[in-house]
């Protein structure tokens, strides 16, 4: 069940990423959010690294933001 919450929580994520890429503006000459989308990268980086963490050390563990946290 904790792998389960850690994905979910990444699918989330994705998906806030998604919508704000969705709104980005098309045209060129508008700039782009970049410090939006800096912290969207960082915050799906963190959680892949915890995944990854949480996979080679063989714990059941769920992570937020990169912290992770025993749930048993």
């Amino acid at each position: 069940m904790n792998v389960t919450i850690a994905f979910s929580q990444l699918a989330i994520h994705l998906i806030h990423f998604a919508s704000f890429m969705d709104h980005q503006p098309t045209n060129p000459a508008e700039p782009i959010d970049e410090k939006r989308l800096r912290a969207y990268v960082a915050l799906i980086d963190k959680l892949l690294l915890g995944a990854r963490e949480n996979a080679n050390s063989g714990r059941m563990n769920s992570w937020n933001f990169g912290i992770r946290q025993d749930l048993d």
